[in-house]
């Protein structure tokens, strides 16, 4: 390892021996394979402007922090219309973080992704560590902010670590997955994010495979305190898929309707829980919400637990797709779920498992 008493841009694996305070973005030089241990020490980028980013193309570039306390940082703060306020991930490049942090909490973004934005053809990989996130708003020209701590449009996955404390003036407190992008969640916790219309801590209008992790303590204004599996344009052309196939969402929040999980595009569980969900304005969604518009819409439910309440409309005459099967389980409540009239529940091959009670 070489010590370094500045922000590393080049091939090498580098060892900080100081706090650094840079006066401009870092551009990481094309075709570089860094390795970046923070060793406890903070990296503070320019006011208004992001710390780190990979626009040079092919970079591989790995955050990390050998520390005894591990309280390693790159830090963004002030105002500013550039996304991704900690690192952005461009140009068919990798970013993958072992620990440290990656603190957005002082970075009043008007745009998307205040601590990461993950561009299209662009991976980020998260072992450990935590993104704090910031606030992620309404720019001039009307164009709304997704993803206080992260915002998707290539590949993130996540094995362990923590993302938290994000902020939408629109949708995704901390997790936004745009059209194209995609979300493994394989571990770790995502929490105590907030949204201004939905998805307190998860936005998907791509796609979101959780086989494990938490996801929790998110507010909506609106709907999907924790998770809103969005759909957007005149008819619903583009639309969010999420598979849950394991791990916890639990104790969201909204005003309105969802108090966890808002599905206003494809939602399919066989496995994993969702419980403890309070919607404020509408009780008996308090969990789980399924909100059809499109005959592609559905809910599938094959194994796992729901806890509570599970509420569901449509708009127009359009047949249901709701389906209930494998070791499905939906208990907790006095009232576990709440059919308008005219609706079809279809079931498949049924486990003696299965409950609704």
């Amino acid at each position: 390892w070489t010590v370094t008493d500045s922000a590393p841009l080049e091939t090498g694996n580098w060892y900080l021996t100081d706090n650094i305070s840079v006066a401009n973005q870092q551009g990481i030089v094309e075709n570089a394979t860094l390795r970046l241990d923070l060793n406890g020490y903070q990296i503070t980028g320019a006011n208004g402007e992001r710390v780190y980013n990979t626009y040079a193309g092919n970079i591989d570039f790995t955050i990390t922090d050998c520390s005894k306390d591990r309280q390693g940082c790159l830090v963004a703060n002030g105002d500013s219309i550039q996304n991704g306020g900690a690192v952005w991930v461009a140009s068919n490049s990798i970013v993958t973080m072992y620990a440290g942090e990656l603190n957005a909490s002082e970075y009043k973004l008007k745009h998307n992704g205040a601590s990461v934005f993950v561009d299209k053809g662009s991976n980020f990989v998260m072992y450990g560590g935590t993104i704090q996130g910031g606030n992620s708003s309404i720019n001039e020209k009307g164009i709304y902010g997704f993803g206080g701590s992260v915002y998707i449009e290539g590949t993130f996955a996540m094995y362990d670590g923590v993302i938290c404390d994000g902020t939408s003036e629109w949708s995704g407190g901390n997790v936004a997955v745009n059209d194209g992008g995609a979300f493994h969640l394989y571990g770790g916790t995502i929490r105590s994010g907030k949204a201004s219309v939905g998805g307190g801590n998860i936005y998907v209008l791509g796609t979101m495979d959780m086989t494990g992790g938490t996801v929790q303590d998110g507010f909506a204004q609106d709907f999907g305190g924790n998770v809103y599996v969005a759909q957007q344009g005149r008819q619903g052309e583009q639309y969010g898929t999420v598979s849950v196939k394991g791990g916890d969402i639990k104790l969201g929040r909204a005003n309105s309707t969802g108090g966890n999980i808002y599905i206003d595009g494809i939602f399919k569980m066989s496995g994993g829980m969702v419980r403890s969900g309070v919607a404020v304005k509408n009780a008996n969604s308090g969990n789980v919400y399924y909100y059809q518009m499109q005959n592609r819409d559905c809910f599938e439910m094959s194994g796992g637990w729901i806890q509570g309440f599970v509420s569901m409309t449509r708009i127009n005459d359009m047949d249901m797709n709701f389906t209930l099967s494998g070791t499905a389980q939906i208990t907790g409540e006095t009232t576990n779920l709440v059919i308008p009239r005219g609706f079809v529940i279809q079931t498949g091959d049924m486990k003696d498992s299965a409950k609704i009670s």
